[in-house]
């Protein structure tokens, strides 16, 4: 039977763990600032962190922008002048001379197409009980 000396373990620790420095010693591994101050940060996080702040000020800076520039715009439009915007769409009457070159031979087919379609859309009112729809203008009068 052998036994384990203290001598045994002592050298087994250094070989597999290493040498445990003394508490008077200054650990070399931390890297500290001119002024002493331990270094917790590594360059590469650091730089993550400029980053970051660098993207959120001109994050600020460009929402400073467009909030002047709406402002802008809000103080120089008048909201209640009744302008109106686009021309409303008017459906082309059968019997004018632009619906023949518009469409041409199908002009009966489409006519056809036009009436089912107002048809179904008056049924599917009436079955849905839709009182107040949106009157539509058939082509064919």
């Amino acid at each position: 039977m052998s036994f384990i000396t203290q001598k045994d373990l002592v050298d087994f620790h250094i070989k597999h763990i290493g040498p445990v420095p003394k508490p008077t010693e200054k650990d070399t591994s931390v890297e500290r600032y001119p002024d002493g101050t331990i270094r917790t940060l590594t360059d590469e996080q650091i730089a993550f962190f400029r980053a970051s702040e660098l993207r959120q000020i001109q994050q600020s800076k460009t929402l400073k922008t467009n909030h002047v520039v709406y402002e802008n715009q809000t103080h120089n439009s008048h909201p209640t002048s009744s302008v109106q915007e686009t021309q409303p769409f008017t459906p082309i009457n059968p019997d004018t001379s632009t619906y023949d070159p518009l469409y041409g031979d199908f002009k009966p087919y489409i006519l056809q197409l036009e009436s089912k379609n107002d048809e179904r859309f008056i049924e599917t009112c009436r079955k849905s009980n839709v009182r107040n729809y949106y009157p539509i203008l058939p082509i064919n009068n």
